[in-house]
């Protein structure tokens, strides 16, 4: 006995027909889209890889070629620097003569202020 099958119609619109056909067809094309963007990304993909694996090359490269150039390099003695050692006379002398370039310098400043106050009295004077 064979099984037969039953099918079912469904009548549509005219304008719901073309709409659907309209979605069908939009969504092929961004199906088709987005399987263009996946190759184009695959291949993106594969050259990163490349140029990395290149730089890498490049970089072991250079690597090695710096290690050769320092080991031919002589070896130069690094040379010792000596602080000399300043007496505490000297010291309280230095520090004296910047007490005093301090202090010459407040009175500068102070005379030079006490000449705009009296610049600025005869303006307001006069």
């Amino acid at each position: 006995m064979e099984k037969q099958k039953q099918q079912a119609y469904v009548r549509l619109e005219t304008d719901d027909a073309v709409n659907a056909k309209r979605d069908v067809l939009s969504m092929q094309m961004n199906l088709l889209q987005i399987i263009t963007k996946i190759g184009a990304y695959k291949k993106q993909r594969k050259q990163e890889t490349r140029d990395r694996i290149e730089l890498r090359k490049r970089i072991k490269d250079i690597k090695s070629g710096l290690k050769e150039f320092v080991e031919k390099l002589p070896e130069v003695e690094k040379p010792r620097i000596k602080f000399h050692k300043t007496s505490s006379a000297a010291k309280v002398v230095k520090q004296r003569e910047i007490k005093e370039k301090e202090t010459n310098l407040k009175k500068t400043i102070d005379q030079q202020l006490a000449e705009i106050k009296a610049r600025l009295q005869k303006l307001d004077n006069g």
